[in-house]
């Protein structure tokens, strides 16, 4: 094998007990738990390409279905039904249940490509928001040294599109930026974080979308030269004092 063989464990963090789901020889993992934490969905690509799922009570698996290329991103639905995936350049939902069901949602062009671990789900349900690589050449292999980004979402039911936002990475990275993107919890709205750097210097903005249909948005903080030390994925799980413009989270 490519690589050592690798564990896919959860560990209790009340009584530190530590269960090992699942090994595979390879590094290529895709993990994301159900919405009331009951079960883990994971996709790995060695011996075969497969989307399985793990009854934490149990710790045992069971194959769901198998793609036929690799998949780069994978998420629950909050309602406990679907699970979306990025299969290639196609992006699909199928059942949490049995794994049936697979529906094309999106499928993009050879020019473009899916951005890795970006999808995510609306509360509601009704929509995912993912980010698409645009190569400056007709193919994304190998990547090329400047690509443009765009944050879009996509209403399940009638398949329609949104652009967000949209940036380029250039390599070497002295001059870049990089938009994560959460749905605030219980309500339909975006936080998107921005990571900015000019000649090395880094800079952190957090921006807050109210509304889908007027685009407007509102700064909340602005960390200047820098802020290094902010951590986005705890941002999204707490409350912000919306429109003050704190320059601390």
């Amino acid at each position: 094998a490519l690589y050592p063989e690798t564990t896919l464990s959860v560990i209790d963090l009340t009584t530190g007990k530590r269960r090992t789901i699942a090994k595979s020889p390879t590094s290529n993992w895709h993990i994301s738990w159900s919405s009331d934490s009951s079960r883990l969905f994971y996709y790995v690509d060695e011996p075969k390409r497969a989307v399985y799922v793990a009854a934490i009570g149990t710790g045992r698996s069971r194959r769901l279905f198998q793609p036929k290329e690799d998949v780069i991103s994978l998420m629950c639905s909050p309602d406990g039904a679907r699970i979306a995936y990025v299969e290639g350049r196609v992006l699909r939902l199928a059942s949490q249940r049995d794994g049936s069901g697979i529906k094309t949602i999106l499928r993009l062009p050879t020019s473009q490509g899916f951005e890795d671990n970006a999808l995510r789900w609306s509360p509601d349900g009704k929509r995912i928001s993912y980010v698409v690589t645009f190569a400056k050449s007709a193919s994304l292999d190998p990547p090329p040294l400047e690509s443009d980004r765009e944050l879009r979402i996509i209403d399940i039911k009638t398949h329609t599109e949104n652009k967000v936002t949209a940036w380029t990475i250039s390599f070497p990275e002295e001059d870049l930026r990089f938009v994560s993107m959460f749905w605030l919890s219980n309500r339909n709205d975006l936080l998107m974080a921005i990571d900015k750097r000019d000649g090395g210097i880094q800079q952190r903005s957090l921006l807050f979308r109210d509304s889908l249909a007027n685009k407007r948005q509102t700064l909340i903080f602005d960390t200047g030269d820098g802020g290094a030390g902010l951590d986005w994925h705890q941002i999204s799980r707490r409350s912000l004092p919306l429109g003050q413009g704190s320059r601390e989270p």
